[in-house]
């Protein structure tokens, strides 16, 4: 498909504002400041998208100890993209002091999106691409009683041309894309990939 040279061909033009791209979130999740990291990307503070959770801003980390609600669920508007590319990272680093990460599930909307266990990988990062309905987005957090507390370190939005996947976004409908693994076809240069 002509999205991938395309999507590749501008991930890599430099950009160099100070204002993030339209429709692109970067929350640092348990953060208490904005800041731009490395790749020039403006991050925020989560606070305004969630009301649930403590936040340990030395790390950055959300965890919500919340005696087990059955979703704590941070709303993210999208406004009117139709295809978007959720990002996400969770960390545990032992910032309880009890060695005992923790395991809990993690859904687009209405749709089961996938099992963290950080006791399997510390930090643990998914992908998935979610076709949008509606101008809001519930990225929800939800325990497994005697599994721990559900973490979160960062949640990016970005959003994905029309048509990207061709005729098969319609077949996206209630459903999503999960990235699986990613493998390195040539990308020679040491420095840090996005």
């Amino acid at each position: 498909m002509a999205f991938f040279p395309i999507l590749f061909f501008f991930s890599l033009l430099p950009f160099t504002s100070s204002e993030p791209l339209p429709g692109f979130l970067s929350l640092s999740c348990g953060g208490s400041t904005p800041f731009t990291d490395s790749f020039n990307l403006s991050w925020v503070p989560d606070s305004p998208y969630i009301n649930l959770g403590r936040a340990v801003p030395s790390l950055p980390l959300r965890f919500f100890a919340e005696p087990y609600s059955a979703r704590n669920c941070y709303r993210l508007a999208v406004g009117n993209l139709s295809l978007a590319l959720i990002r996400t990272s969770f960390t545990y680093n032992n910032y309880d002091g009890k060695r005992s990460p923790p395991a809990f599930a993690v859904s687009l909307g209405s749709a089961m999106s996938a099992v963290v266990n950080l006791s399997h990988s510390d930090p643990w990062v998914e992908e998935f691409v979610w076709n949008v309905v509606g101008e809001t987005l519930a990225f929800c957090l939800i325990p497994i009683p005697g599994a721990g507390f559900p973490v979160i370190s960062s949640l990016e939005v970005r959003p994905l041309p029309a048509g990207a996947y061709g005729a098969g976004s319609e077949e996206l409908r209630d459903s999503l894309l999960r990235k699986r693994y990613r493998i390195n076809c040539g990308y020679q240069d040491k420095g840090p990939l996005r």
